[in-house]
């Protein structure tokens, strides 16, 4: 249900922004506690759904506020998010029942380096399975194909879309970034991928069926 918290909590504030306007008073408060939620090791620590979550608000924070994403950003972003994770496995280290965020960070400083590609490799591992095995693999696929159309061969529609619902396609992008991080970081990231990009693909949808002139645009 990783995936299913990014993309919605991440389409549901675009939604309200598309509405009512946006306000970062409300979207750095929300970012926060749906960062905690995932992250707080007392409501069971989500580490790779953290790093998650955190890369695609911050995107979203950045791309609402039309600052240019560069690779002083993306670094930035990436510091920020160490910094999240740190102050979540602070939290991890001082509760009573540790999580398993404080527990690899132990078998990290116990058996070195070298735990850390242990981590990698049995991520990778585990997504090459689920690629072969899990349903989600599908999905995913099929909601690849279905962007590149649109991004492709209806990019007319698609920019239409995104100038009248400036908000909702920051919100389409983050997810997407999610997704991306969602994949490499998560041991199932096939199904956090997939889960959360359904929420590009179906409001999209829902979106251009509602707009008679893309319906023209496509039937001729």
């Amino acid at each position: 249900y990783m995936g299913v918290l990014v993309g919605a909590s991440l389409i549901t504030i675009s939604i309200v922004f598309e509405k009512f306007g946006f306000k970062n008073k409300l979207l750095i408060p929300f970012a926060m506690i749906v960062v905690f939620i995932m992250g707080n090791p007392q409501m069971g620590a989500n580490v790779g759904g953290t790093i998650t979550i955190s890369a695609a608000f911050l995107f979203l924070i950045l791309k609402s506020n039309n600052i240019k994403i560069d690779i002083k950003k993306i670094i930035g972003i990436g510091i920020a998010i160490v910094l999240i994770v740190t102050f979540m496995a602070w939290l991890d280290f001082n509760s009573e029942n540790r999580s398993h965020l404080a527990n690899t960070i132990l078998m990290i400083i116990n058996t070195g380096p070298s735990a850390i590609g242990q981590i990698i490799i049995r991520k990778i591992s585990m997504n090459m399975q689920l690629i072969t095995a899990s349903m989600w693999s599908r999905v995913l696929i099929l909601a690849i194909v279905l962007m590149v159309m649109l991004f492709y061969n209806l990019f007319g529609v698609l920019k239409n879309l995104c100038q009248k619902h400036p908000y909702i396609a920051n919100g389409w992008i983050a997810i997407l970034v999610g997704s991306v991080v969602g994949f490499m970081v998560n041991d199932s990231g096939v199904v956090a991928a997939a889960t959360s990009i359904c929420y590009v693909i179906v409001p999209m949808l829902v979106l251009l069926l509602n707009n008679t002139d893309d319906i023209n645009f496509l039937k001729k």
